[in-house]
C-alpha cells in the first residue's frame, strides 16, 4: 500500500493510492479560492490581475472536483447514502402515520427545533431597513433549515433503523447524532457532528438568552416589569436583565440536569404554543375592533385554526408523550406558565415611564 495514504483519515477517498493527491488538489483550491480575494483587494493593478487569474484557476479546479464527487469517484463516505444501509422505500417517508395524534410530538419537535430563530426578531431595533435585512433573514433561514431537516431526516432513515434510534440513549458519545454520524463519516471524523450540535445549541442558548433580556429591558421601558429591569451600564447594555436571565437559566440546570432534556423540550414548546396563541388572539381582537365583522371573521379563520392546531399540540404533548413517565408534564408546565404571565400582569407594574425621557440612567434618557 501506499505510504503517502496513511497521512489522510481511512475511508475518505474512495482510493486510498490517490488519497494524497487528492488532499493536496484540495488544499490547493480551498487555500487558492480565498487568496484571491485577498489579491484582487489589494492596491495593486498587478496584483488584482494576479487574483483574477487565480480565482479562475480554482473555480475551475472546484468544477472539476464537483463532478467528479458526482460521479463517486472522489470521496467514499457519502455512499453510504447512495447505497443506504436501511431499505425504506422513499414513499413510506411520506406516508400517513397510523395514529394521527403522534403528528403533534412532531410538529412540537419542528417548533422546538426552529425556536431560537424567531428571537432574532429581538434585534430589529439594530437594523436599518428592518424589511429587508431582518424579515428577509428569517425568511431565508427558515427555508434554508426546513430543507436541510428535511434532507438530514431521509438520511437518517437510510443509516439506521427508526427502532435502533429511538433505543440509543446519550452517553457522551454523541448518541443519536454520533450513531449516524459513524455510519457516513470516518471514524477521525465522526465528532465533526458531534461539534455541530454542540455550537449550535450554545449558540441557541446564547441568542435565547439575550433576546430573553432585550425584551425584559423593554418591558421594564413600557411600564410592565420593575424598572430595575431596565438599568443598564455605561455602554449601555441591560446588565440588570442579563444577569437575572442567567440567574435563572443556572437554576433551572440545577433544578433538572440537562440529561432530562424532555423537561426543558416541552418547557420551550408549550411557551412558545402559549405566546403565539396569545399574539394569534390579540390579532383576532384587534381585527374586530378596527374592521366591520364580515372582513374580520374572514380574516379570523386562519388564525383560530392555527390556535385550534397548537392547542391539539399541547394536549398531545401531555396525554401522549414518547415516555411514559413525562405523562402530563407539558400540561404542568402549561400551567405554570399561564401562572408566571398572570403574576407578571399582576405585580409586574410599574409607574409608566414619561413621555419625555423615558427611564433615565445616570441622568442621560435611553434610547
Amino acid at each position: 500500500m501506499n505510504t503517502s495514504s496513511s497521512f489522510v483519515p481511512r475511508g475518505l477517498f474512495r482510493d486510498r493510492e490517490a488519497a494524497l493527491a487528492n488532499t493536496l488538489v484540495l488544499a490547493w483550491t480551498c487555500t487558492g479560492w480565498f487568496e484571491s480575494f485577498a489579491l484582487m483587494g489589494a492596491h495593486a493593478v498587478l496584483l488584482n490581475i494576479a487574483g483574477v487569474v487565480l480565482c479562475a484557476h480554482a473555480m475551475v479546479l472546484a468544477a472539476y472536483l464537483v463532478h467528479e464527487a458526482a460521479h463517486q469517484t472522489l470521496f467514499a463516505a457519502h455512499r453510504a447514502i447512495v447505497s443506504p444501509h436501511v431499505a425504506v422505500p422513499f414513499r413510506s417517508l411520506y406516508s400517513p402515520p397510523k395514529h394521527w395524534s403522534v403528528l403533534g410530538s412532531g410538529v412540537l419537535l419542528g417548533m422546538w427545533m426552529l425556536a431560537n430563530f424567531d428571537s432574532a426578531i429581538n434585534y430589529i431595533e439594530e437594523a436599518r431597513i428592518p424589511v429587508r435585512t431582518v424579515q428577509r433573514a428569517l425568511l431565508i433561514v427558515l427555508t434554508s433549515a426546513f430543507l436541510i431537516y428535511t434532507i438530514a431526516a431521509i438520511g437518517w432513515q437510510y443509516a439506521l433503523p427508526v427502532e435502533a434510534l429511538a433505543k440509543i440513549t446519550e452517553n457522551g458519545d454523541g448518541g443519536p447524532i454520533g450513531a449516524i454520524a459513524r455510519v457516513y463519516l470516518p471514524p477521525m471524523l465522526s465528532w465533526i457532528a458531534i461539534l455541530v450540535v454542540i455550537s449550535s445549541a450554545m449558540a441557541g442558548l446564547q441568542v435565547s438568552m439575550t433576546a430573553g433580556a432585550r425584551t425584559a429591558y423593554r418591558m421594564a421601558q413600557e411600564g410592565h416589569l420593575p424598572r430595575v429591569f431596565g438599568g443598564t451600564n455605561r455602554y449601555h447594555a441591560p446588565w440588570v436583565s442579563v444577569v437575572v436571565i442567567g440567574a435563572i437559566a443556572i437554576g433551572f440546570v440545577w433544578y433538572k440536569p440537562l440529561s432530562d432534556v424532555t423537561f426543558y423540550y416541552n418547557t420551550v414548546v408549550v411557551t412558545l404554543a402559549l405566546a403565539y396563541m396569545s399574539a394569534l388572539a390579540a390579532f383576532i381582537r384587534l381585527m374586530f375592533a378596527r374592521h366591520s365583522f364580515g372582513r374580520a371573521a374572514a380574516a379570523s379563520v386562519l388564525p383560530l385554526s392555527a390556535i385550534a392546531v397548537l392547542g391539539y399540540l399541547m394536549y398531545s404533548a401531555g396525554a401522549e408523550p414518547p415516555d411514559p413517565k413525562d405523562k402530563y408534564q407539558a400540561w404542568y408546565i402549561g400551567v405554570g406558565v399561564l401562572i408566571s404571565g398572570v403574576l407578571i400582569v399582576i405585580f409586574g407594574k410599574s409607574p409608566r415611564r414619561s413621555a419625555v425621557g423615558g427611564i433615565r440612567h445616570r441622568g442621560v434618557p435611553t434610547p
